[in-house]
């Protein structure tokens, strides 16, 4: 007979300073004797910060491992790190709530459940969408999650507070580390891959946390005001529908009006200095190079599995 399912917590770090000890007390609070690991990658904490991190370590309650920027570079090699059965993953500015871990670990008691997502509920709510139903591939935009009722098969999880089999996401590739700079989607692609294997991923709405969006730190640089800088930040949303959402009529609406509604304001009033041109440029250039990296990768979603995700099903709540 095998063995209880272990668990483990990682935490990629970037930039963020008393926040950071915030959420590790928080973890340390809910979750006493998990092991946890934080990913760091920020040049140079204040000093208190990195006093504390250092007595932390000191103390036996967490590792601390260092590298260069890259969120899906982090969490593969907490990955390899740990060796958990379950890792937990969660940013770098959340508070968990009671019973966190406890609902993590009930979701995983089946065997075919190889990732789940939890509640995450966030300062300023937002409303959500009034649809009847929508195709299951489609969840990773409308299950921006703060729904209260569980649901036993989903295609997405918040890259804030998800967890996976660590030998199934390995098993899959990890995560893509084509998803880059600013990370979006990429725990999304994981959970379609572990999908294409025959697993299943729940939603947990029990597992909740706080996220607290810090208006500092995270993976927010200075914008160059450059059109290279407007198609780095439109890489990860189109390489996404290159690979998971072409041919459908899904990926021409999510390539142009959402992307451009949701994301195209910011991007002009930042990256592109203002400059539509530049916004136009960024967006082509980033268009044409996802298209290449998608088309690079050999992998694709099995028939059988690519009709249930494009299959409509009813709202989580």
């Amino acid at each position: 007979m095998s063995g209880a399912t272990t668990f483990a917590i990682a935490i990629p770090t970037f930039r963020r300073e008393q926040v950071l000890l915030d959420t590790i007390a928080s973890v340390l609070a809910e979750c006493p004797g998990v092991p946890l690991l934080v990913v760091d990658q920020t040049p140079a904490h204040e000093p208190h910060v990195a006093t504390q991190l250092a007595a932390w370590v000191s103390a036996g309650v967490l590792q601390v491992l260092t590298q260069a920027p890259s969120l899906t570079k982090a969490r593969n090699r907490a990955l390899r790190e740990l060796r958990s059965d379950v890792v937990v993953f969660l940013d770098d500015d959340v508070v968990l709530a009671p019973g966190f871990l406890a609902a993590y670990r009930e979701a995983f008691a089946p065997a075919d459940v190889v990732a789940a997502g939890g509640r995450v509920r966030v300062p300023t709510p937002r409303p959500w969408p009034a649809r009847a139903s929508w195709p299951m591939i489609r969840d990773y935009h409308y299950l921006d999650v703060s729904s209260a009722t569980p649901v036993a098969r989903v295609a997405s999880v918040r890259g804030c507070n998800h967890a996976v089999r660590r030998e199934a996401a390995l098993a899959a590739g990890g995560y893509d580390e084509t998803y880059d700079g600013w990370a979006l989607r990429e725990e999304t692609d994981l959970m379609l891959r572990l999908l294409w294997a025959g697993g299943r991923v729940a939603y947990v709405p029990a597992a909740d946390l706080l996220h607290l969006e810090a208006p500092s730190g995270g993976t927010r640089q200075a914008p160059r005001v450059s059109v290279a800088d407007v198609a780095a930040r439109f890489d990860p949303v189109l390489y996404f529908a290159w690979r998971h959402l072409y041919p459908h009529g899904e990926f021409w609406k999510d390539i142009t009006y959402r992307q451009l509604r949701e994301h195209g304001g910011t991007l002009l009033r930042g990256a592109a200095g203002g400059s539509r041109v530049r916004l136009a440029a960024g967006f082509v250039t980033a268009l044409w190079r996802s298209r290449s990296r998608a088309a690079s990768r050999h992998d694709r979603c099995p028939p059988a599995v690519s009709r249930a995700l494009w299959t409509s099903v009813g709202p989580l709540r």
